[in-house]
């Protein structure tokens, strides 16, 4: 599988990142010139609290699709164009769209899923964002061999299926893969069905030691597992730097926009109390702020937004302690949010992440720097 890598930019529309909530910062009134902003801005007199009752309890699946549902979307679109596609392939769009508990939800955010239509020699890629299908190509394929026996719409197993089955065979955990995909082709040497999931584990300055994990999807069993070095070479398991599976000591060394992803899909998901311990003390100081956070958290929970753009900022003054990220957001043209500091149409936020030991913590969320 070919990795995908995303640090600079990500254009996903992503409805996790609905949520924020203006109302974050560590202290002090937005002025015009941008600033922080103080997490409980007060609900003018009139207007709907956060809490009013009838308001949607309901807790959306945040624009994730698990692999078999997004396999069975694209295949219903490929079908509207050669009504013989077959599965062929299907991948995760990039590491950070996986969901943090993807082992258990099955779910990533972004999919590509290909199908092949033995008639016409075509190849149909289907691009899914979030619950929706964003485009379609097709491309010719020729001179390739397909089993008839496998299922047209459907992986013959699941990822979180696949995943389990690494893990329960000493698979990396703690870490999250920047490819997860489907292939009915096989791989190197081997001819069967497989998923296979790739892991980057970082050593500092840039380098990284790779793991590929291979599972049979055709008997469910774990296959394999080979590694290679920063510059592409094979490895065997007794030269590997970083010793162990159990990798979550690690994590704060990804990319860091998984960190500030994570907390936006737990607050859209209700889980408001493990957000809020994402945020160091001077974004919450005290019972109070957490207080103000949890209203205007559960105020925004199940509001669906649309991510514009997601990028690093302000590079020049980053550090190994502390690092920026700016994160556009397409705000619906209705609904209770204004008091939270929201306006209909594009909202831009500037979030501060900052490293604590061996974890990232949101440190602010402000309009401006």
């Amino acid at each position: 599988m070919k990795h995908k890598s995303s640090v600079f930019c990500i254009i996903m529309m992503l409805s996790v990142f609905a949520l924020l909530f203006a109302g974050c910062g560590s202290g002090g009134a937005e002025e015009p010139g941008g600033g922080t902003i103080a997490p409980g801005t007060p609900t003018p007199a009139g207007t709907k609290g956060p809490n009013t009752p009838g308001q949607s309890e309901a807790l959306e699946d945040v624009n994730y699709i698990t692999s078999l549902d997004a396999a069975a979307m694209a295949y219903a679109e490929a079908v509207k164009l050669y009504d013989d596609a077959v599965l062929w392939s299907m991948i995760n769009g990039i590491g950070t769209a996986l969901h943090y508990d993807w082992t258990n939800t099955d779910s990533c955010h972004s999919w590509t899923v290909d199908f092949v239509s033995p008639k016409a020699g075509k190849l149909i890629y289907v691009y899914i964002f979030g619950n929706e299908i964003s485009r379609t190509l097709v491309d010719d394929k020729n001179n390739f061999t397909l089993d008839q026996s496998l299922p047209k719409d459907r992986p013959l197993m699941s990822m979180a299926e696949a995943a389990k089955e690494v893990i329960e065979n000493g698979g990396i955990t703690g870490l999250i893969p920047v490819n997860a995909g489907y292939e009915v082709s096989g791989y190197y040497d081997n001819d069967f069905p497989y998923w296979g999931f790739t892991y980057r584990v970082p050593l500092g300055n840039g380098e990284y030691e790779r793991h590929f994990y291979y599972v049979n999807a055709a008997t469910g069993k774990f296959a394999e597992v080979k590694y290679r070095n920063n510059d592409n070479d094979t490895i065997s398991q007794e030269n590997l730097v970083v010793k162990g599976t159990d990798l979550s000591h690690m994590a704060w060394m990804q990319d860091q926009d998984l960190t500030l992803k994570k907390f936006l899909t737990l607050i859209n998901e209700g889980k408001t109390e493990d957000a809020i311990g994402m945020m160091d003390d001077a974004a919450a100081p005290d019972k109070n702020s957490r207080d103000m956070w949890a209203d205007s958290f559960d105020s925004i929970r199940g509001v669906k937004f649309v991510l514009t753009g997601f990028s690093e900022t302000d590079e020049e003054n980053w550090t190994d302690e502390i690092q920026r990220y700016k994160v556009k957001m397409q705000v619906p043209e209705s609904g209770d949010y204004q008091q939270f500091g929201w306006e209909p149409g594009e909202n831009t936020r500037f979030f501060t992440l900052m490293k604590y030991g061996g974890e990232w913590k949101i440190h602010e969320i402000s309009t401006g720097f």
